[in-house]
């Protein structure tokens, strides 16, 4: 008696910390674990019964321990079932029938709340559970998904069947087989779950219907084997239940016998079946009976019968039942029609069920169901007959169009096989856009009688380029170039397809909560309503709830031709009494097997697989400070699904399946109306990208040429600071992260390879416990002997879990020699010459303020194609300058002219940036020109000792109040080798030879120009873009990073390049990660 104390009903404050507790005890328990990874905190289990609404949750404790836990809420789909949400013991406490006895608490609580029957979900691998559920009176309705139906709660309420539970405990006299198989059993050609119960003669020591004191008495029992007691002692009892009807159909007692079938549980509508009962009256004394049958749904029976049972006298009776001409086919996931028979056995009541579940002789559809085309086009669409009929027939199908839609054929004749499928092509097309109606009609012929069939009616789009339709019928199609979206009336749910593929990307939904589930809002209709709007189409869905009178729920959903769909509700309190909630909303995608996430948060852009928990979830990320950007999006391999959520949040969550968020806490007054912050969905191509330029667009946030992307970041990651690992000189140090952006942790180690030549001290480093908070920040010293140069080495990652591999790109600038700068006059200009031990650079400041020469150290050969001293035509230009040759785009001038009238000051400077030093040259002018005036430009070239790279600098300085803009850049006009007739230009995406065409082509972060001779290579890199590759025809092949620069008032913008002399086109390619050098 006192341990069933310990079953009781969950306080969620004060249980919280212990359930936490024992669901991360049960973490292994379930099928690829309970917790994935990120252990149930108090917070969850608080947040999570906060949220949702349970008829009740039991749990089993101990002390401040909880070894079981078992919730239960009504059935939206069946009103006569209480479903069991969830149950679970604890490992420590498994083996003392905890799980049995928290499912018996559950049939009692079943029938305090007068419901029929006892439902759960499961899955057919579940051995563990299999066996107490059976024994509890489940039965495993066969079909995909493992649904347990428990009738015990109806059985034992049967007044036919207390004098048995009156003398026996029903879990003790319940025989059942226990086994891993649905259970599918025919009687008299219905489906049904048959209980049997046999017991001795004596009475047993507790209650008939299982109490709690009792059950816990009888707690350590097994279920009687056929041995126990003698023959003449034992009592029987057996019910049948009929899965059709979800009810008992049969009866047998010690007194008597009462049955309820049917001749054919699946008629053809507008038929007859026959019902039958079998009545036996086992006692010795005579019984007086009454019977009266009623029908639902489609069915229709009226039968009336009084009968006087003589001792042992059986009998058969038996009544017609029709099945309606109109009856439509119902949902196998819902109880079927049903003749419901009530039995007057002397003084008791029995009432029994069965179902009846019509088929519709033939049914005619078309494929695909939702049809649009092209007007002028004509599309082939597919007629589709399906026979439920036992025999072959032939049927004659008429096909019915609007005005402006064609059909090639308007009738045809279709032979169909008995149970099977027929079909033929028919030829669409509209002759202007519109929605058009498309009726089939069919007839066939059975029993010497024509059959009509039911009308299958269809709107046809007829959807222009560009434009935009909506059809309402009962739902609500839309439909424009990027999507279909249908607003359905259950739950007032939008879901939204790609319209090219039709393939589903996702639903989008709303309602008040708390509670979160099981709600009203979603399980019920919502009144739909669809009207243009001038820019567009207005869908509003609008319900009503029962449980909160006077309060009107509205969805405002606003489409347009474009793949922006804007989301707005309101609450509206017509009553008396302040109403207040939260809006939760939500947006799934097409499917966590197929889909990415995208999230902008502070560090980056994190890019992640939804298979596997792709965001972190836990309380202190849904708080939403994580964010940079209020947008995510889902992308598939057929569209992506954007989502950007309104500021004042509560909560956000991203998860492999959906995005969900909680509004704020709102109080809507009486007679007065509330509304909630726009949610707005971008659906279609473009990808992340795509959403991201809608958010900024709509936060007013202008995106400037040339502008860096955000850092990519990736689920488990390794970064260095810098990107690039930069040796100075002969050694460095390194900092690097390594981050698991999950709210599960890892733990592991980073190990670094070196290429030949570099040390890495030390070689390998340990992480523990790193999640999304809590990254790991590390640093290692690197050292090479190697000549300055672009090498290659590695990090991995081994977290146990999953591993990563890093390419660590080891770059050595400099050989630590001196830059000198030398100052010369040459051809009438003041010439600045840097030498690095490597390369000689010639700025000449009054030439356009050009870069005239780059020679190798020592060397006579000119790398640059230059005019130097005196401009020259080249190509279609007069005057060109060459070289590295700067420009200012300026409406109506010259590309050289808005420079040719500017005096450069010029003068050496070296600075530190990331640890190397830097010398070279700054040129300076203050420019004159209108367009310009006011602005200051710097032109820095810089190198480093012994290394091949020149930097680039531009940089204007604005000294006005006023914010502005120009566009500018270089030329480079290169001669590698001091050749430029066969120049091959390549990039990232293909390379282009010498033609006598003049071709420009986008490089993107870098572009190469190549001596197909030699091998000698230039490769300008960019950390931002604007790279391209400029091929002059018989001029040879060039450079030029141009682009539009944005300087604030008082302000300064700055642009950087690095320009490199590499002895091979594989050399290049490698420097290209100085893009990542800012």
């Amino acid at each position: 008696m006192a341990e069933q104390a310990n079953l009781r009903l969950i306080d969620p404050v004060r249980d919280a910390v212990a359930i936490a507790e024992m669901w991360n005890e049960s973490d292994g328990e379930w099928p690829g674990t309970w917790n994935s990874g990120v252990p149930t905190t108090a917070r969850d289990i608080r947040d999570w019964h906060e949220k949702e609404e349970y008829t009740a949750v039991f749990v089993w404790a101990e002390g401040e321990k909880i070894g079981g836990y078992c919730s239960l809420v009504y059935d939206k789909d069946d009103g006569e079932a209480l479903y069991l949400a969830l149950l679970n013991v604890s490992p420590r406490f498994q083996g003392r029938s905890i799980g049995r006895r928290l499912l018996v608490r559950s049939v009692e609580k079943a029938i305090e709340d007068k419901k029929y029957h006892l439902d759960l979900d499961t899955w057919s691998g579940n051995v563990k559970a299999m066996a107490p559920y059976k024994r509890t009176g489940f039965f495993w309705d066969a079909g995909g998904w493992p649904i347990m139906r428990n009738y015990m709660p109806a059985i034992l309420e049967m007044p036919c069947t207390r004098y048995f539970f009156d003398r026996h405990d029903w879990y003790e006299s319940l025989e059942r087989r226990i086994d891993q198989y649905p259970d599918d059993e025919t009687w008299e050609g219905l489906r049904v779950f048959t209980y049997r119960f046999t017991a001795g003669g004596t009475a047993a020591s507790v209650g008939g219907t299982g109490s709690g004191a009792d059950v816990a008495a009888s707690a350590e029992r097994t279920p009687p084997s056929d041995k126990a007691g003698s023959a003449g002692d034992r009592e029987g009892l057996t019910v049948r239940v009929d899965r059709e009807a979800r009810h008992v159909t049969a009866v047998e007692t010690a007194d008597l016998s009462a049955w309820a079938t049917v001749d054919d549980i699946e008629p053809v509508r507008g038929g007859q079946t026959v019902l039958r009962w079998k009545l036996e009256n086992r006692k010795d004394v005579p019984a007086s009976v009454a019977l009266t049958a009623k029908e639902t749904g489609d069915l229709s029976i009226d039968y009336h019968c009084r009968k006087t049972l003589g001792p042992g006298e059986n009998i058969s009776l038996e009544a017609p039942v029709s099945v309606s001409a109109k009856a439509e086919t119902v949902d196998v996931k819902k109880t079927a029609p049903r003749v419901r028979t009530s039995i007057r056995w002397d003084d008791l009541l029995i009432d029994l069920a069965t179902g009846i579940r019509p088929r519709v002789e033939m049914s005619v559809s078309i494929d695909p169901g939702e049809i649009t085309l092209a007007p002028g086009a004509p599309r082939p669409v597919r007629v589709n007959l399906h026979s439920q009929l036992a025999e072959d027939v032939e049927a004659q199908v008429r096909i019915t169009a609007s005005d402006g839609l064609l059909v090639d054929r308007t009738a045809r004749s279709v032979a169909v096989p008995a149970r099977g499928y027929g079909g033929f092509e028919i030829v669409l097309e509209a002759d202007r856009p519109g929605v058009f109606g498309l009726t089939l009609s069919g007839r066939l012929e059975r029993e010497g009688g024509p059959v009509d069939l039911a009308d299958a009616k269809h709107a046809v789009f007829a959807l222009a380029p560009g434009g935009m339709l909506y059809h309402q019928d009962g739902a609500i199609r839309f439909e424009n170039e990027i999507f279909r979206a249908n607003l359905e009336a259950e739950g007032g749910q939008l879901k939204i397809s790609d319209r090219a593929t039709g393939r589903h990307l996702g639903t989008e939904g709303g309602r008040p909560i708390p509670p979160k589930w099981p709600s009203e809002y979603s399980e019920s209709d919502f009144k739909l309503k669809a009207e243009g709007d001038g820019n567009g189409v207005v869908l509003t869905a609008t319900y009503a709830p029962r449980r909160a009178p006077g309060l009107v729920f509205s969805r405002i959903i606003r489409l347009n031709a474009g793949p922006v769909i804007t989301v707005e509700h309101t609450l509206e309190n017509t009553g008396f009494d302040p109403r207040t909630s939260h809006l939760y909303q939500f947006v799934t995608n097409g499917g966590a097997d197929q889909a990415a996430l995208t999230l902008p948060l502070r560090e980056g852009i994190l890019k992640a697989r939804c298979s596997d928990r792709s965001a972190p979830d836990d309380y202190d990320f849904k708080m939403g400070d994580s964010y940079a950007e209020s947008w995510g999006a889902y992308e598939m391999p057929h569209g992506t699904m954007g989502v950007l959520w309104p500021d004042g949040l509560d909560e956000v969550e991203w998860n492999g399946f959906e995005f969900q968020s909680v509004s704020v806490e709102t109080t809507c007054a009486p007679q007065s109306r509330v509304s909630f912050g726009a949610l707005r969905l971008r659906v279609g191509d473009g990808g992340w990208q795509g959403v991201r330029r809608l958010w900024r667009r709509i936060r007013g946030e202008p995106v400037g040429e040339g502008e860096s992307a955000p850092r990519i970041l990736d689920e488990f990651e390794a970064t260095t600071d810098p990107p690039v690992a930069v040796v100075s000189g002969d050694e460095t140090d390194l900092r690097f992260r390594i981050a698991q952006w999950k709210s599960r942790k890892a733990s592991g180690t980073v190990s670094f390879v070196m290429p030949d030549g570099w040390r890495c001290d030390p070689p390998w480093v340990s992480f523990s416990e790193i999640d999304w908070r809590q990254p790991f920040d590390g640093s290692v010293r690197l050292s090479t002997s190697r000549p300055p140069g672009v090498y290659t080495g590695r990090m991995v990652l081994d977290s146990g879990e999953r591993g990563a591999e890093v390419e660590l790109p080891l770059v050595r600038m400099t050989d630590g020699s001196a830059v000198e700068v030398d100052e010369v006059e040459s051809g009438g200009h003041r010439v600045y010459t840097i030498r690095n031990q490597r390369l000689e650079i010639d700025v000449a400041p009054s030439f356009l303020g050009s870069v005239s020469a780059i020679r190798d150290a020592g060397g006579e050969c000119n790398h640059l194609a230059t005019a130097f001293p005196q401009p020259e035509a080249f190509g279609w230009s007069y005057p060109w300058y060459g070289g590295l040759q700067p420009e200012i785009v300026s409406d109506r001038m010259s590309w050289t002219a808005s420079l040719e009238d500017e005096t450069f000051a010029a003068e050496p400077v070296s600075y530190r940036a990331r640890g190397l030093e830097w010398t070279g040259l700054r040129q300076r002018v203050a420019l004159s020109n209108e367009a310009s005036r006011g602005l200051t430009l710097e032109l820095d070239t810089l190198t480093l000792g012994g290394g091949p790279v020149i930097k680039l600098v531009w940089r204007l300085l604005n000294e006005s109040a006023a914010h502005r803009r120009l566009r500018g850049g270089w030329h480079l006009f290169l001669k590698p080798d001091g050749e430029m007739a066969d120049t091959v230009l390549f990039s990232a995406d293909g390379e282009r030879k010498r033609r006598p065409w003049y071709v420009e082509q986008d490089g993107g972060h870098w572009a190469a120009a190549a001596n197909p001779r030699t091998g000698r290579t230039f490769v300008l890199v960019s950390p931002g873009s604007g790279v391209r590759m400029d091929s002059w025809g018989a001029d040879g092949g060039h450079l030029k990073l141009m682009r539009g620069h944005e300087v604030a008032a008082r302000g300064v913008s700055e642009d950087t390049a690095y320009l490199v002399l590499a002895g091979s086109r594989e050399e290049a390619r490698r420097y290209t990660v100085l893009k990542d050098l800012r």
